[in-house]
């Protein structure tokens, strides 16, 4: 029998069906098909399999780690039966071909379950599925086509073992480090720092001293307003005395000393690659980098577009573009026109996926936000082969008086593929003039200004400054942006670093600067690559990484109640108040051990002030009445439960706002609390606090 393992449920039936009729057979929460008695799919859900620690305490350094089945954890039960159906499986099976993502984080699945699920020996024995869309025809052509692990995909899966673990080495011991350090100040505060997380941190540190430091000094500066609603610009002045000056000398028509014009090509762009597609998502939707790539996730899921993870800017050579084009008519007219050409080229590639594309399947079912990322895909795709825009700028420089202005505009002569892309050019019209000509002044203005600081870092500049310094990967990189939001480090769209974020970097600069040191991560991310080409040992990576943290982890424990003050900085607040309280639940864990619940405390006894417009947080979990946010008599907040009048506390201090997102835990009908202070923000449930 010939066993298949995907690496989701969807994924396993898209395979199931491109093979041919298939039977769904259920264990448990899990489900396996059966397309002939000697073939069969099963599906994985992800990472099945996680590293935890082979010994308790919350002591480090700790370097003491296995993988383990990640059904043991809570929230994550649901996955032993998947274990248990492959378990099962891999037993009648003869061959087993691994279908997992054809990534590292996809190697790592499959190599996982070929150890620790099949029991396969010699898990590079095993076979090998490679394919970039849930296509029909591309999932037959690599059924196939399967093969025994090579070289690159070998290498894949130790890449991706590397990266876990030091991953997991530098996040849970830097991460008890610092909350070692905050309790030797008497305090206590959940924080988390990483091999990757640290130094992009210290990125949006930099830039907020830099903007902190910036001496915004004032220029001036005139401005012509030209007849025909034309403005020309003069120069800057440093001092007000010389802009008057200008300002008066400045008199009469404006005469045309010079026209000059300048036209180029804009060549079109190549399709997308993961970090383009979510920088402009961004751009032309406001969708954060997140979002994009769950979105993404979703069309390719469904079979609509090729894998997103992917770095490259080439479309593969064998695939057949007239096919796609001709299916894309219907949505994009222009596409018709397009047949038999070959798409512009970036400067990017990647061995394992080629650049997004659509697969010419419409997607059906699929939300507006899915629905405007696959729009923007398929328009970048058909652009690539249109041809390039001819853009034309002018520059007229004008006198009035002896005091010099220009004029300048830009305009498009020719759409090309602008046509098709949303490509946001500016558009700015001059008047047609010619030398000598003179131009009717209608009035002249001075300007004081202000020089500006350097801007913010929005996610999608992050993500691209991310991927220049080589910072994570392009499927990890959003995910460490949204870690740095959600632990009160950073807020905005602009994002700004709060005084948390900033007390972490200058608390890890003062004893371990080496851990926010872009080069040191760097230097990992180019040696894991090493790994994967198979010109560096995993085993050596790992050992030099334990090293390198060994000494960092003994500067950290010399000095842990001066990180610990530094931490604590500008009135950051321990999160003991409101996150666990002394008298709070507690629930027995696995390991016997008690702690707290994450339920947050009531007032005690509270009595309400009279009733005023009800503050509605949701419907309790209880008895599923609505839970209203009241005020004490000494001016406490609080909520309760309109019918079984089970109390919550929230916290004192910030704004707070109910927001419109549920919380995420199953079966919770509660809306997320925001609260906002001067110095930091967070979000939580009542009922289960920051998970």
């Amino acid at each position: 029998m010939i066993l298949i393992i995907s690496e989701k449920p969807s994924a396993a039936k898209k395979i199931a069906e491109a093979l041919g009729g298939y039977r769904t057979h259920k264990g448990g929460q899990s489900y396996y098909y059966e397309v002939s008695p000697e073939l069969i799919v099963a599906p994985a859900v992800g990472h099945l399999y996680g590293l935890e620690p082979t010994r308790e305490g919350w002591d480090y350094p700790i370097f003491d780690v296995d993988w383990k089945p990640n059904y043991r954890k809570k929230g994550l039960e649901y996955g032993r039966d998947y274990v248990k159906n492959l378990q099962a499986l891999a037993k009648e099976a003869d061959r087993i071909i691994i279908a997992t993502d054809y990534d590292t984080e996809g190697g790592v699945i499959g190599f996982n379950i070929l150890r620790y699920a099949a029991k396969v020996k010699n898990p590079e024995k095993a076979h090998r599925m490679k394919f970039s869309t849930l296509t029909k025809g591309e999932l037959k052509r690599a059924y196939d086509d399967a093969h025994i692990h090579n070289q690159f995909e070998t290498g894949m899966a130790l890449a991706g073992l590397t990266r876990h673990y030091l991953d997991w080495y530098w996040g849970i011991n830097l991460s008890r480090a610092l909350v070692h350090s905050i309790k030797k100040t008497g305090n206590f505060r959940v924080l988390s720092t990483g091999r990757v997380q640290g130094p992009t941190l210290k990125i949006l540190v930099d830039r907020e001293r830099e903007i902190r430091d910036f001496t915004s000094a004032y220029y001036f500066s005139l401005i012509a307003q030209i007849a025909g609603g034309f403005k020309a610009k003069d120069g800057e002045y440093e001092q007000v005395q010389d802009a008057i000056k200008a300002f008066l000398q400045a008199m009469g028509p404006a005469i045309v000393n010079e026209v000059e014009k300048n036209q180029r090509e804009l060549p079109p762009r190549p399709p997308f690659n993961l970090t383009d597609l979510q920088t402009e998502a961004s751009r032309v939707h406001k969708l954060t980098p997140k979002v994009t790539l769950n979105l993404a996730q979703k069309l390719y899921e469904a079979g609509a577009i090729s894998y997103p993870r992917t770095s490259s800017h080439e479309l593969p050579k064998e695939l057949d573009t007239d096919a796609i084009l001709k299916a894309l008519t219907p949505h994009i007219p222009q596409a018709a026109g397009l047949l038999g050409r070959k798409a512009a080229k970036g400067d990017k590639t990647d061995p394992a996926h080629p650049a997004i594309y659509p697969t010419g399947e419409r997607p059906s079912g699929m939300e507006p936000p899915a629905l405007k990322v696959y729009d923007l895909i398929a328009r970048r795709f058909v652009a690539a082969f249109a041809d390039p825009a001819i853009r034309e700028s002018t520059r007229i420089l004008l006198d009035l008086n002896g005091v010099p202005f220009t004029l300048e505009g830009k305009k498009t002569l020719k759409q090309g593929f602008t046509a098709i892309y949303p490509a946001g050019l500016e558009e700015s019209e001059v008047p047609d003039v010619k030398r000598g000509d003179n131009l009717k002044v209608e009035f002249i203005q001075l300007n004081r200004e202000q020089k500006k600081p350097p801007k913010r870092f929005t996610e999608a500049g992050l993500l691209k400054q991310m991927e220049k310094l080589n910072l994570g990967t392009k499927a990890t990189r959003a995910d460490i942006i949204q870690t740095l939001y959600s632990r009160g480090y950073i807020e905005g769209k602009s994002i700004k670093v709060l005084q948390l974020g900033e007390n972490v970097i200058s608390a890890l600069e003062s004893v371990a600067p080496d851990v926010v040191s872009v080069d040191l991560t760097r230097n990992f991310e180019e040696r894991m690559e090493k790994v994967q080409e198979g010109h560096e040992d995993m085993d050596k990576v790992l050992e030099d990484g334990r090293k390198e943290l060994q000494h960092i982890l003994d500067q950290f424990r010399q000095n842990e109640l001066k990180v610990g003050r530094k931490l604590m900085e500008g009135g950051v607040e321990s999160t003991s108040k409101f996150n666990r309280p002394a008298s709070a639940p507690r629930t027995k864990t696995r390991t016997g051990k008690t702690t707290p619940k994450t339920t947050l405390k009531a007032p005690s006894s509270p009595t309400p002030k009279p009733a005023g417009p009800q503050v509605i947080i949701g419907q309790c979990p209880d008895c599923g009445k609505e839970v209203i946010q009241l005020t004490s008599r000494n001016d406490k907040r609080y909520a309760a439960c309109s019918g079984c009048a089970r109390t919550w506390g929230l916290p004192q201090r910030g704004t707070l706002t109910i927001t419109k997102e549920n919380c995420p835990k199953p079966n919770c009908k509660l809306k997320k609390i925001h609260i906002k202070r001067e110095d930091t923000q967070f979000t939580l449930c009542i009922e289960h606090g920051f998970g």
